[in-house]
């Protein structure tokens, strides 16, 4: 299992590296994962961006059998709603397809 989920997150790595325009992967572990999304910098004239929202993934020993954990270092109760359903509805997914249903909502959230 772990040389599967090694290649995995060594995978994901190279994709979200440190000067990726949305997503980067900061660090990764067999047991975990912290990746910063980033929002566009602001316009002259506009309120001025989030900093980079960094969430955080526990993976279980039983991966991929059981999911990946996901929390966020925010009360923003949209964010939490956003890992809420991700929970509930990719029970399943690998961390690829988990990480590309949470870009896109949270591009859907930031308008992007």
């Amino acid at each position: 299992m772990s040389s599967g989920l090694k290649a995995e997150l060594e995978f994901l790595a190279s994709i979200f590296h440190k000067d990726h325009e949305r997503l980067r992967i900061v660090s990764w572990h067999l047991d975990d994962l912290q990746c910063q999304f980033l929002v566009p910098e602001a316009t002259v004239g506009s309120p001025p961006s989030p900093p980079p929202l960094t969430l955080h993934c526990t993976i279980t020993e039983s991966y991929p059998s059981s999911p990946a954990m996901w929390f966020v270092d925010s009360d923003d109760p949209d964010l939490t709603s956003i890992l809420e359903r991700l929970e509930n509805s990719k029970p399943d997914s690998s961390l690829s397809q988990q990480l590309k249903w949470l870009i896109c909502e949270l591009c859907r959230l930031y308008n992007l």
